[in-house]
C-alpha cells in the first residue's frame, strides 16, 4: 500500500519473513521484528499508528492498544482495521465498544471496519 510513496514509515511484524516482504515493496522504510505488545520502539515518536488487521488476532486488545498509545505522540492518531467475519468476528459498534473505547467507527471496503482509537 505504500509502494512508490514517499513517506516516513516504520513497520513492525513478529515475522522476519513479513519484514523481508515489506522491505521488497517499500525499501525506504525502517523495520523491526517485534511483538505488537512490546515493539521496543521509542515512546511518543510517531504521528500515526496504523494497525491493519492486527487486532483481529487478539482476544484482549488492551496490551496492543497500550503499546500503540505509548508509541504515538500526544496529538497523534491511532487507527485499526478489523475484518468482519475473520475468525467469526462480528465487528458491530456494540462489539467494538466491548473491546475498547474509540473515537470513530465506520464500515468500509466490503467486510472491513475502520476504527480510530
Amino acid at each position: 500500500m505504500y509502494e512508490k510513496k514517499n513517506i516516513d514509515l516504520t513497520g513492525v511484524d513478529f515475522s522476519a519473513e513479513g519484514i523481508k516482504q515489506a522491505k521488497l515493496h517499500y525499501p525506504k522504510g525502517k523495520y523491526v521484528v517485534a511483538e505488537a505488545t512490546n515493539t521496543t520502539l521509542p515512546s511518543n515518536e510517531y504521528d500515526t499508528v496504523v494497525m491493519l488487521g492486527l487486532l483481529d488476532y487478539f482476544s484482549n486488545w488492551n496490551p496492543v492498544i497500550a503499546e500503540a498509545k505509548r508509541l504515538v505522540k500526544p496529538e497523534g492518531k491511532i487507527f485499526a482495521t478489523l475484518l468482519e467475519g475473520f475468525q467469526s468476528h462480528k465487528w458491530t459498534v456494540e462489539n467494538v465498544i466491548k473491546k475498547t473505547e474509540f473515537k470513530s467507527y465506520s464500515k468500509c471496503c466490503g467486510n472491513w471496519v475502520l476504527v480510530e482509537i
